[in-house]
């Protein structure tokens, strides 16, 4: 329910407030007192028509329409800097689709709730064609033309596709008895990897007491070589121990050589001594007297 209309600056209303009647609200008044006026601003909020700023009132900087409905404040406001609606507070600035979609739903109006004094009488005038045209607009018998056309093509849809899906149920039946036999060549293919499974852990421990053999070889004759390198130790020791003993023995007989020869040496030096005590007794006993046996003088 309208509880208050606000016009300023629209045409002829420089400003105007009207507070409609519970029941039915009729405008009176002399010939361009803004009747019409009054209803074009009506018809300018509720439906965002006519552009442009035809509708400015002259010498007026901006035109506004504001209504009060159902606990709603809804103001159209143009200008040469705004062209807006207001829904409670909040701003619409986009209008290139003509009324907000918020606005709408609150004021839930259209052109056909409007009338001029110079329309003819309403569908009285109107062909068949239109009337029905409007009928239909008002009741949606368009849409309801719609949506059984949208589900009579979906129906259609449908039906083809449950034929497809038929024609592909009985293609897969077809298909699942022509191959009956991979259950049987499933099984048959995983006792082959089972088979290649073992093979390849048989391969795999062959290989490996293979490697074992191999390094046994290589331990025999690694083995065999320490006992040839074991004789030859040993008898290498055994030829070190009798070149140690020829080693003392021909120690011993050098210090023995050695020793006969400072005896040797010893001995010489005696002889020589014993050469010279001889030759002082000859010449002492060449001055001894002969006959006394005394030192001659």
């Amino acid at each position: 329910m309208i509880d208050r209309i606000t016009i300023e600056g629209f045409q002829r209303v420089a400003q105007r407030t009207i507070t409609p009647s519970p029941g039915v609200t009729v405008l009176t008044g002399p010939n361009g007192s803004g009747k019409s006026s009054t209803l074009r601003a009506l018809r300018w909020l509720c439906t965002n028509t006519p552009k442009g700023f035809d509708y400015l009132r002259w010498g007026s900087s901006e035109a506004s329409v504001t209504l009060d409905i159902d606990g709603h404040t809804v103001t159209r406001r143009r200008s040469k800097t705004a062209n807006v609606y207001e829904l409670d507070g909040q701003v619409y600035a986009d209008l290139r689709e003509g009324v907000p979609p918020a606005v709408a739903r609150v004021l839930n109006v259209s052109p056909l709730n409007f009338q001029t004094q110079h329309d003819a009488t309403f569908w009285f005038f109107d062909s068949a064609g239109e009337v029905s045209r409007q009928l239909n607009s008002i009741v949606s018998l368009d849409r309801i033309d719609a949506v059984l056309s949208y589900f009579a093509s979906m129906i259609k849809r449908e039906s083809v596709t449950r034929d497809v899906h038929e024609r592909q149920r009985d293609e897969a039946a077809a298909l699942i008895d022509s191959l009956a036999w991979v259950e049987q060549a499933d099984a048959d293919l995983t006792a082959v990897e089972e088979a290649e499974r073992l093979h390849a852990v048989q391969a795999t421990e062959t290989a490996r007491l293979a490697a074992q053999v191999a390094h046994a070889k290589e331990l025999s004759i690694a083995l065999q070589t320490a006992s040839e390198r074991k004789a030859d130790s040993l008898e290498l020791m055994a030829a070190i121990d009798r070149h140690e003993e020829a080693r003392k023995g021909y120690g011993y007989l050098c210090e023995r050589l050695s020793k006969i020869r400072r005896l040797q040496a010893d001995l010489e030096s005696l002889t020589r001594e014993r050469g010279r005590l001889a030759d002082s007794l000859r010449e002492a006993a060449s001055s001894l007297c002969p006959t006394c046996g005394k030192l001659m003088t």
